[in-house]
């Protein structure tokens, strides 16, 4: 109990940061600032740290985030004690706002929500407003149990879902209006196939092309890319996959074709994907789409021979990367090295899908890494 109410007090630290931004006044509320990080420093350091890593749980997912909304009105009476609602209506605030604000962290990058946590640990109350400031315009996700948008559609192109989720679940943002790749090596890749409505923004304006990505986030491109059929009875086995994470839908396309395999009974959708993981899973979906080509050992042992660490590369994706090189889907990080263990950033996953683009609809001038 305890450890609970420890990182309640922690969790309203960060609810408290987010409802901050209030649009009646267009500005950044810097005195709830102060009051979260004011609770936050009167636990021990002991405290702080379980409460740091039972917070990161919490923010771990769009479905523990959830958990977090059902906890809120202890976190508040824990904090502002039993006269909560009126203090918060002094800030024109209310519960059901704060737990909306729950709502708004799930259109938040993975990154970022580890990152307010760290500015909350150490006091960066600007640095706390920046984040709070980067996401204010941002909508909270739509519902991922219906709508218009959903991973298993088959009614329309890529190109004419105007209500898909982005790749982090909100909706999405005009390849042109991206303002962070102007300069971008990727920059044609990444609008090329952000205009097919196959790869989206993190945020208004933003498409973060260093960030890394989830296996969630590119498991979304892929099936907005192949948009293959999947039947209402599939049952996903993965159990960190719950129907109220906005990637539910996406995962069980993914499963139910044969494109995400997950990690025995984890899917890991967080966890950032690798190099070589990303590789594998265009090499399944060019052979789903009847676009693989035949490749006997010899050919895989001559494939990836300019690499100076292929034995880096597991034994499980030798093939599919030799087949994904062949394809011209992908290609090293140098003339000498793959990388394989390395996490791919959102640049990289633009441009190998818009390879793969290339070769299902037979052009040939795709541009690899």
């Amino acid at each position: 109990m305890f450890k609970l109410k420890t990182v309640l007090v922690l969790a309203l630290a960060a609810l408290l940061v987010l409802s901050s931004f209030t649009p009646a006044l267009a500005t950044i509320d810097t005195s709830l600032i102060d009051k979260g990080l004011e609770k936050f420093n009167e636990l021990s350091p002991s405290t702080q740290k379980e409460a740091i890593d039972l917070l990161k749980t919490y923010f771990k997912s769009s479905g523990t985030l959830e958990v977090l909304k059902q906890d809120l009105p202890s976190a508040l009476k824990i904090v502002l004690g039993d006269d909560y609602e009126a203090q918060l209506e002094d800030k024109g605030l209310s519960v059901s706002r704060l737990k909306s604000q729950v709502d708004e962290l799930k259109s938040w990058s993975y990154e970022d929500r580890m990152a307010i946590i760290d500015k909350i640990q150490s006091g960066d109350s600007e640095g706390i407003a920046d984040l709070v400031e980067k996401y204010k315009n941002i909508e909270a996700p739509s519902d991922p149990s219906g709508g218009s948008g959903t991973a298993g559609s088959s009614t329309s192109s890529p190109a004419s879902e105007k209500e898909q989720e982005t790749d982090t679940g909100q909706e999405p943002t005009p390849a042109a209006a991206f303002t962070d790749i102007t300069n971008h090596w990727a920059k044609t890749q990444i609008q090329y196939i952000a205009e097919k409505g196959i790869i989206q923004g993190k945020a208004s304006g933003i498409f973060a092309p260093e960030d890394s990505v989830t296996r969630a986030e590119f498991t979304a491109m892929m099936v907005r890319l192949l948009q293959p059929e999947v039947s209402e009875e599939t049952v996903i086995p993965f159990l960190d996959v719950a129907e109220t994470d906005w990637f539910y839908e996406t995962v069980k396309t993914a499963y139910a074709a044969n494109l995400a395999k997950g990690k025995g009974d984890l899917f890991d959708p967080e966890g950032k994907i690798t190099r070589e993981e990303m590789t594998v899973l265009v090499a399944r979906a060019a052979a789903l789409k009847g676009k693989s080509v035949s490749i006997d050992t010899a050919e895989i042992d001559q494939l990836l021979l300019p690499f100076k660490d292929k034995e880096e590369i597991s034994d499980w994706a030798k093939t599919e990367t030799a087949v994904a090189l062949k394809l011209g889907l992908v290609r090293g990080t140098t003339a000498e090295l793959f990388q394989p263990k390395a996490n791919a950033t959102r640049a990289e996953a633009a441009v190998i899908i818009y390879n793969l683009y290339g070769v299902l609809n037979g052009e040939s001038d795709t541009m690899t890494e």
